[in-house]
């Protein structure tokens, strides 16, 4: 009886112990459970997430999918533009020099907790061409007129109450004007940042990180910033990422799965330059004028007209241009639904077109030579097409007058057709200001004499007691005009 229970008694304590082991066990397997996979691993199954789980935190990276390419631009405001997927051409049309959207979705945060920290990286070089080069608002190019507006971080998250954001910091490695931007949160306050740290080097293929701290108002905290597509204006063709194939536009938390953009998904504007050139009869002769010629730019329904002034010298080498003797159009819309016409006005007899030229260069992309120019209507007719860049130059001379000057005469009358004495007419010259004045004799006839051909007029008339509906003549004089007469109103 004794050794049986001595027996009973030993294999109790072995099965204690056993029963302590397994609770140990199990702890342990629901500790490793709640705090998940690091940063950047893999989950049990082997695959990637697109939850990067940070004890005890969870993070979830969105990108906005505006609308496929040559589809209306939509808000990031609803269930579809947010995506935890690849931006491509079918689904997003974010224009170079643009900021993307991204969201940071984490929850498991411990309201009223600080000192918590969330990690962006984001791929600046491939192969030592820019990706995305600087960090900004997530909103900087959704709001009119760059786009539709409407960019909502909050769907699907309530309550979602905006705190302290924090401005974004210049990026010391990147040479580009940055332009100004903030972090934005959430549900929390932003109450720092960390400085840059680049992975491999620009001539490379390179990261930045920066790490964010924030404190929580609630368990889950939204925060959203824009990363910056490079331009072939600060990177040249060759060293942007026109240059580059495939997706390279990305970014992630904390080393979790990256959100990717493909090139295709970047619409690489086009751009015209048109340029004034004038060469002067004088006193003195030269290249400099103050007349400013007036343009018609014609794309679809968009109408802009435009002036242009060549009033500084020019175009030799080294020999500055005026700024007001150029303008240019960034162009998105392309091929021959969205041809484009430049038109100068007619100043003759006063200047002549003597000259239009248009270049085209690719830009970084294939491209046909396809401008049609003109001369007798002033016209230069062009297909866009992606990336190219285009310089339309306008070379105008201006006509010698003659040495004889020419008269304007005729007849000011009332309403009876009786003269009328002392009308007074006033010839201007609209591009020197120059006047000459006549008035006219008792019986209502008048000649403006001396008046120097090969210029545009503006005729008025005026008198005390008399009143004109049709009080303006203007014309272009090559010799003397007559029968420029005028009705008094009854």
């Amino acid at each position: 009886m004794f050794s049986l229970f001595t027996k009973q008694k030993y294999s109790a304590a072995r099965l204690t112990m056993l029963l302590a082991l397994v609770l140990m066990l199990s702890s342990f397997g629901s500790a490793q459970s709640i705090w998940g996979t690091a940063a950047g691993q893999k989950s049990r199954a082997g695959q990637d997430s697109d939850q990067v789980v940070m004890a005890p935190l969870a993070v979830t990276l969105q990108q906005c999918a505006n609308g496929g390419r040559g589809t209306p631009e939509v808000a990031c405001a609803g269930n579809a533009p947010w995506q935890n997927g690849n931006l491509g051409r079918n689904n997003s049309q974010w224009v170079e020099g643009e900021f993307v959207p991204y969201r940071a979705l984490i929850t498991g945060l411990t309201p009223g907790s600080t000192g918590n920290t969330v990690t962006i990286n984001y791929a600046t070089t491939n192969t030592g061409k820019h990706a995305i080069d600087y960090l900004g608002t997530f909103d900087a190019s959704v709001q009119p007129p760059q786009g539709p507006g409407g960019a909502d971080p909050c769907i699907n998250v309530s309550p979602c109450v905006e705190g302290a954001s924090f401005p974004v910091p210049d990026d010391p490695n990147s040479t580009v004007t940055q332009i100004p931007g903030s972090f934005r949160i959430w549900n929390g306050d932003i109450t720092g940042v960390s400085a840059y740290t680049l992975t491999g080097t620009y001539a490379g293929t390179s990261e930045t990180s920066i790490t964010l701290t924030f404190t929580a108002t609630d368990d889950n905290v939204v925060i959203a910033y824009g990363g910056h597509i490079s331009t072939r204006i600060d990177w040249t063709i060759a060293g942007s990422a026109i240059s580059i194939s495939g997706s390279p536009y990305h970014s992630n938390l904390n080393g979790g799965a990256n959100r990717s953009m493909s090139v295709d998904a970047a619409i690489f504007p086009a751009f015209l330059r048109i340029t004034k050139e004038v060469s002067t009869q004088g006193p003195p002769v030269g290249s400099t004028s103050t007349f400013a010629f007036n343009f018609t730019f014609t794309q679809g329904t968009t109408v802009t007209p435009f002036s242009l002034i060549d009033d500084v010298v020019g175009p030799g080498p080294g020999s500055p241009i005026s700024t007001n003797a150029t303008e240019t159009f960034q162009i998105t819309a392309f091929d021959a639904a969205n041809t484009i016409n430049i038109v100068e006005n007619n100043y003759l007899p006063v200047w002549t077109l003597a000259a239009l030229t248009c270049t085209e260069d690719p830009g970084g992309l294939p491209q046909t030579d396809d401008a049609v120019l003109t001369l007798a209507t002033r016209t230069a007719t062009l297909i866009p097409q992606e990336a190219e860049i285009i310089q339309c130059t306008y070379a105008n001379s201006q006509l010698a007058p003659t040495a004889a000057p020419a008269s304007i005469s005729g007849r000011v009358v009332d309403s009876f057709g009786q003269g009328i004495g002392g009308a007074r007419l006033t010839v201007t010259n609209p591009q020197t200001g120059d006047a000459h004045v006549a008035l006219t004799n008792p019986f209502g006839y008048y000649t403006v004499t001396e008046t120097e051909v090969g210029n545009f007029y503006v005729m008025t008339v005026s008198h005390k007691r008399y009143t004109f509906a049709d009080d303006t003549r203007t014309f272009s004089l090559n010799d003397d005009i007559a029968g420029v007469d005028f009705v008094a109103n009854p």
